[in-house]
């Protein structure tokens, strides 16, 4: 509903791996909580969100080996023969045999394709980007995302701090909260998740601490990415921080979890009927045609179907000037 419908089928890269990131924070959630069988959905939605984007070079790897060692510490303290055990060496070899498949093709272009390995040449290209976003920048357009009203929902997709319509937004005229705001306020969401972290913790309840464990590691990566992102030659682009709507939506997933969990007994159900019945009003307000930042334009679509189908004919001719 936040995205709007367009975007479930737009194929621009940046829009079309929100979902599989945010299902890629859950897995993470699940492995670390104690769930071997996500790890092999978890090493698939991992790798689409880090192949398709750069943007996800920092977020995937650290939070894919928080949930792996997560689990891998659970499982040493678990008894010999426990069920956990049984279904990690059952789950842990598919896992990896999953990876491997899905970085096959990058990692045989590495190893024996023709020149320097594509994997190289990222890695001796890191830090040409010209100059960083910075951590001042970095707090205020996090803030703006996560802790802002409306955070992650409406029409924040669409806005994001551009308040024009345009890609890109100097930084001087972004729709950004100020540095006091920005700082007060992520501190405060900390300070909420720590003390819900703490409350679970000393009621033992280690499926809610893993989830806030998680949320707290998201939103560190993310602000540690959004510091160190290449500002740009035209400003501040939105599509290179998407993934900053698909953290403030999984660390709501915390604080509302870790709250229920903290109702009394018979309080639990209806709350939780309760949520069910605003993800499916979510869900249905979802049908009706709705763009929330698609980036391209009505008609955008037919035009480029009829370019291609006149730039088909030229292919192996040229050179081509236009």
């Amino acid at each position: 509903w936040s995205m709007g419908s367009e975007l479930l089928y737009e194929p621009w890269n940046p829009h079309a791996i929100l979902l599989s990131f945010l299902c890629f924070l859950v897995l993470v959630w699940c492995s670390a909580a104690g769930d071997p069988a996500a790890l092999p959905f978890a090493a698939v939605a991992g790798s689409v969100a880090l192949q398709t984007h750069l943007s996800y070079s920092l977020l995937v790897p650290v939070l894919g080996l928080w949930g792996v060692a997560a689990l891998l510490v659970a499982a040493r303290r678990a008894p010999p023969g426990s069920d956990l055990r049984r279904r990690l060496r059952r789950a842990g070899p598919l896992a990896l045999a999953v990876l491997l498949l899905c970085w096959a093709q990058p990692l045989s272009q590495q190893l024996f394709g023709a020149g320097p390995g594509n994997l190289t040449a990222l890695l001796d290209s890191s830090g040409e980007s010209g100059r960083s976003v910075g951590p001042e920048l970095a707090v205020r357009m996090t803030a703006r995302v996560v802790t802002e009203p409306p955070s992650f929902l409406r029409p924040s997709f669409r806005e994001g701090w551009i308040s024009k319509p345009a890609i890109v937004v100097e930084p001087s005229a972004a729709d950004l909260p100020g540095l006091p705001f920005a700082v007060g306020s992520l501190l405060l969401l900390g300070a909420a998740l720590g003390a819900l972290l703490w409350t679970a913790h000393r009621k033992g309840d280690s499926s809610v601490v893993r989830l806030v464990v998680t949320a707290l590691l998201a939103l560190a990566v993310a602000l540690v990415t959004v510091i160190q992102a290449p500002l740009g030659y035209f400003g501040i682009p939105m599509h290179l921080f998407r993934w900053l709507w698909a953290v403030a939506a999984f660390a709501l997933l915390a604080v509302l979890l870790a709250l229920l969990r903290r109702l009394p007994q018979g309080l639990g159900p209806p709350a939780a009927l309760g949520l069910t019945v605003v993800a499916a009003a979510l869900s249905v307000a979802n049908l009706p045609t709705s763009d929330q930042g698609t980036i391209a334009v009505p008609g955008a679509i037919e035009a480029v179907e009829d370019l291609n189908g006149q730039l088909g004919p030229l292919e192996g001719t040229g050179p081509l000037l236009v």
